[in-house]
């Protein structure tokens, strides 16, 4: 499970607030939350998203729990719960806490199930301290192939 989003670039340069970021598309369309939070397409696109902040931060406790600071995702987590208070709403946090933990799950699958594209991306980031869009699909479509994985990551 992709999330297919198109990533316009990625950094390990650190500054106070993160330890480096990734810039990609938002699937949400610009209204999506406002005008129909509890649509399919609307509650799609959020998962997706949330995936997506998920993950550098499951990518860490992966690779060295020890290093984890968790004021670096600090924006990520509050993205996930601004993303799952509007589609559940506020008066039903059980059921946003039951969908995070699912989210949370199948992000933990992907990044197993990437880890060896992950790791090709990260040492290239280490090297570059900055990669393009375009620099990172050839990374990330020659790693998967190398592996044997689908090429959409």
């Amino acid at each position: 499970m992709t999330q297919k989003l198109t990533i316009y670039s990625a950094s390990v340069v650190s500054d106070h607030a993160e330890a480096g970021h990734v810039i990609h598309e938002d699937s949400l369309y610009p209204n999506d939350l406002m005008f129909s939070p509890k649509s399919g397409r609307t509650r799609l696109a959020a998962e997706r998203n949330i995936r997506v902040a998920l993950a550098g931060e499951i990518a860490q406790r992966l690779f060295d729990p020890l290093t984890v600071d968790d004021a670096h995702s600090a924006s990520d987590r509050l993205s996930v719960q601004t993303l799952l208070t509007t589609l559940h709403g506020a008066a039903h946090p059980d059921l946003a806490e039951a969908h995070f933990r699912l989210l949370e799950i199948e992000t933990k699958l992907i990044v197993r199930k990437y880890w060896s594209v992950i790791e090709a991306v990260a040492f290239e980031l280490l090297q570059q301290k900055h990669l393009t869009g375009a620099r990172l699909n050839r990374v990330i479509r020659e790693a998967a192939s190398r592996w044997g994985l689908s090429r959409s990551v």
